[in-house]
C-alpha cells in the first residue's frame, strides 16, 4: 500500500531525495487480485497516492450490487451475468464487459481521441503511457534500462540489451529511486487486478496519471499529457472537493447533502427535507433516475423544489 511504500523510502533515508538510486530500495509488490483494495480506493490506499492529490473512494455501483457476492458467486467467483444484464443489456458474455462504457465515464482518459472504446481500453492506454514514462525515467535518471514481466518474479528486470523486454538471463532491477518505485508500484497495482475496470477503474486511472505526471518532472522530454484526462467532469468527478470535503467527518451533513451526496436529491424530493448522508464518490444513476429499464427521471414539481432549495433543504 501507499503506507508500506512510504515506509520503505523512509527506512532508506530517501524521503527528501526522490531521484537518488539506493541499494536499500527494492520493488514493493501489491497483493495479487487486490479487488477489494481497488474498490475501496482512497479509503484503503491500496495504490500509491501522491501527497497533495485527492482520489476516488469506494466505487458505488448500484443498489444491490455493492459487495463481492452480489456480482460474483462466493464459491466459484463466476460473475452473475443474468443479474448484470438488467443494466448492461448489450452484454451477452463475460468478455463483453470489457466493452462497457457508462454515462459516468465519458472523458478521454488515455488521450487517444476515442471515447467510444470500453473503459478497459482507456485504462490500457494510460498504462501503456505509464510504462513508457517508467522506461524513459529508468534509463535517463536511474541510469539502468528497465523491463517488465507480469508473470515472472520480481516483475521488473534490468534491461541489459535495451530491447524493452524481460529476456532470459536478465536479473532483477536494482537501480531503484523513490520516484521510480512509486510509479512501478502503481503499474503493478493496475496489472494485478484483472477486474479493475469494474471494481474502481477511475481510481486506477488517477494513480497512473499521477505517476506519469510525477515522472515527467524529472526527465528531459516529458510525455505530452495535454489530451489525457485524470477525472470525469462535473457530477461524476468523485475525487474532487465537492464530494471529498466531508471525508474527515465521515458523512455529508444535512444542509449539504441535497447537492453533495448520491442519495440527497431523492430524499429531498420524497421527504421534503434532508438528513445527513453517507459519503459519496460522485453522483449515481439513482440520484436522478428511478429505474434502469427506461431511466425515467425522478419527478418533482418545480415550485416544490424551488421552495425546498430556498429553505436550504428543510421545510
Amino acid at each position: 500500500s501507499k503506507v508500506s511504500v512510504d515506509a520503505a523510502i523512509e527506512t532508506a533515508g530517501l524521503t527528501d531525495s526522490p531521484d537518488e538510486v539506493s541499494a536499500d530500495l527494492g520493488f514493493k509488490n501489491v497483493h495479487y487480485f487486490a479487488a477489494a483494495a481497488t474498490q475501496y480506493g482512497a479509503q484503503a490506499e491500496g495504490g500509491y497516492q501522491y501527497d497533495g492529490n485527492s482520489y476516488d473512494i469506494k466505487f458505488y455501483h448500484v443498489d444491490g450490487f455493492n459487495t463481492c457476492n452480489t456480482c460474483h458467486d462466493p464459491h466459484t467467483m463466476e460473475i452473475d451475468l443474468a443479474s448484470c444484464q438488467t443494466c448492461h443489456t448489450d452484454v451477452n458474455t463475460v468478455e463483453d464487459f470489457e466493452k462497457v462504457r457508462m454515462a459516468g465515464s465519458e472523458a478521454d482518459y488515455d488521450g487517444d481521441g476515442n471515447v467510444e472504446e470500453g473503459v478497459v481500453e482507456e485504462i490500457a492506454g494510460v498504462q501503456e503511457t505509464l510504462f513508457t514514462a517508467i522506461q524513459t525515467y529508468a534509463s535517463e535518471v536511474a541510469g539502468t534500462g528497465i523491463a517488465y514481466s507480469p508473470t515472472a518474479y520480481p516483475y521488473f528486470f534490468a534491461d541489459a540489451n535495451d530491447n524493452g523486454q524481460a529476456d532470459e538471463g536478465e536479473g532483477s532491477y536494482a537501480s531503484w529511486t523513490p520516484r521510480l518505485l512509486r510509479a512501478a508500484y502503481n503499474y503493478q497495482v493496475a496489472t494485478k487486478d484483472p477486474g479493475k475496470f469494474a471494481h474502481n477503474g477511475k481510481y486506477i486511472i488517477e494513480l497512473m496519471y499521477d505517476s506519469i505526471a510525477d515522472l515527467n518532472t524529472a526527465v528531459a522530454e516529458p510525455i505530452d499529457m495535454s489530451a489525457m484526462h485524470r477525472i470525469d467532469p462535473g457530477h461524476f468527478a468523485g475525487s474532487q472537493e465537492a464530494f471529498r470535503h466531508w471525508d474527515g467527518e465521515g458523512e455529508v451533513p444535512a444542509d449539504c447533502a441535497k447537492c453533495h451526496s448520491a442519495g440527497g436529491l431523492p430524499q429531498l424530493v420524497a421527504e421534503g427535507t434532508n438528513t445527513s448522508q453517507p459519503l459519496s464518490n460522485g453522483l449515481a444513476c439513482t440520484t436522478c433516475h428511478t429505474n434502469f429499464e427506461d431511466y425515467a427521471r425522478i419527478e418533482a414539481a418545480l415550485s416544490d423544489l424551488r421552495d425546498v432549495f430556498e429553505r436550504g433543504g428543510r421545510r
